[in-house]
């Protein structure tokens, strides 16, 4: 387990700047961030904390990681471990911890929470919901709030006795990944046991869910909790290329 600490030049990535539309310069000077992530998608949140003064620790399993230049501090992860992560912090305290983009973390973040008792920690049903694609929809449903029909195993058999039951096309992912990665369109049922390879390959349990395919548009909705309150930042709608 390697551990790096650098405080590299902001010139190496996209630069900060005083330009925007609401005033948050030192806003959090002295205190310490983790991002947890150091990709495209948590580039953003790097620039905004920096302009913002505080310490920012960044950490990544990709060394060459395009956010790393921003960070104060830099941990080089070999796995999402919350207790490794607390030995590579090496006694520094977190005033927070976030993941802009990536669910994959919100078990860490959950467990680092508790360790450096950090205000407003999700709930244990909400990382749930948020690392299981099964259980997420089936809270929905719960809920009244629509969701695709879909079966979840690690058992292919299991899939495919759902599968008989529901029309084709069908959708065939890891049920605890991100990004699209491991997805099948399924036309067929022969075609089941290659999407289920494909999604138990990727997965970090080898769990799979396999649901129903819906047309139409879809939108993502952001949203922020501040002081334990929901808070709408954006509604957008989104774009996808063909499978």
């Amino acid at each position: 387990m390697e551990l790096s600490y650098d405080t590299p030049s902001l010139t190496d990535a996209n630069p900060v700047t005083d330009e925007g539309d609401f005033e948050i310069v030192n806003y959090a000077a002295g205190k310490t961030v983790l991002i947890l992530g150091a990709s495209p998608d948590q580039l953003p949140l790097y620039q905004v904390a920096k302009r913002a003064g505080a310490y920012v620790i960044g950490a990544d399993a990709n060394p060459n990681s395009i956010a790393r230049p921003l960070a104060d501090q830099f941990l080089l992860l070999e796995s999402r471990n919350a207790e490794d992560i607390i030995w590579m912090l090496d006694g520094r305290t977190l005033h927070g911890v976030v993941s802009p983009g990536n669910d994959s973390f919100h078990e860490t973040i959950y467990d680092l929470a508790k360790h450096f008792n950090l205000p407003n920690p999700p709930s244990r049903e909400a990382v749930n919901a948020s690392c299981d694609k099964g259980f997420f929809s089936s809270r929905a449903q719960e809920i009244n709030v629509f969701a695709p029909t879909h079966c979840t195993s690690h058992d292919i058999s299991v899939l495919r006795e759902f599968a008989k039951t529901r029309q084709l096309p069908l959708i065939v992912k890891p049920a605890d990944s991100s990004g699209s990665k491991g997805l099948s369109f399924l036309t067929a049922l022969g075609q089941l046991p290659a999407a289920y390879e494909k999604a138990s390959s990727v997965s970090p349990t080898g769990l799979v869910i396999i649901e129903d395919y819906l047309s139409g548009e879809q939108f993502g909705v952001e949203a922020f909790r501040v002081d334990g309150r929901c808070v709408l930042s954006a509604v957008s709608q989104r774009g996808h290329t063909a499978v």
